[in-house]
């Protein structure tokens, strides 16, 4: 028959290899998604980086002006200057530019909004689809490799 000793030996050792279980367990995936802030204002829309690796991107937008803004992440072939346009010419035809893959809306001045889109390597364009506000300049390059 085992020892006392021996028996409490036992217990420490599989709490212990428990524990060690269930931190590795929960520690897999739940690292955050790296955050790209953005901040806009009436004559630009400025990233932190201007590339980042696939994945889920958090995107942290700040609205600096004095309008209302939106951001758009559009996955496209096409250049920032060259999306294409809705007849009214001041917005941009997103489904006619490229794959929209998410869009944080309403984003009032100096208010701070964020989410997350999962983006795959490829090319895409970061741009305000207010009406006028993408002829004003608020669109930008951007790549995911």
């Amino acid at each position: 028959m085992p020892t006392e000793t021996a028996r409490i030996c036992r217990l420490h050792w599989g709490a212990l290899l428990a524990a060690g279980l269930f931190l590795a367990a929960c520690s897999r995936g739940s690292s955050p998604s790296p955050a790209l802030r953005v901040v806009v204002d009436d004559q630009s829309l400025k990233p932190s980086v201007s590339s980042t690796a696939p994945g889920p991107v958090r995107f942290e937008v700040m609205n600096q002006g004095a309008l209302e803004h939106e951001l758009v992440v559009l996955r496209t072939d096409l250049p920032a200057a060259g999306l294409r346009m809705h007849a009214d010419e001041d917005t941009v035809d997103e489904d006619a530019s490229g794959q929209k893959v998410g869009e944080i809306e309403d984003i009032a001045p100096r208010e701070q909004k964020s989410e997350t889109f999962n983006l795959a390597a490829g090319h895409y364009v970061l741009f305000c689809n207010v009406l006028g506000h993408y002829h004003q300049g608020l669109a930008i390059n951007f790549e995911v490799k």
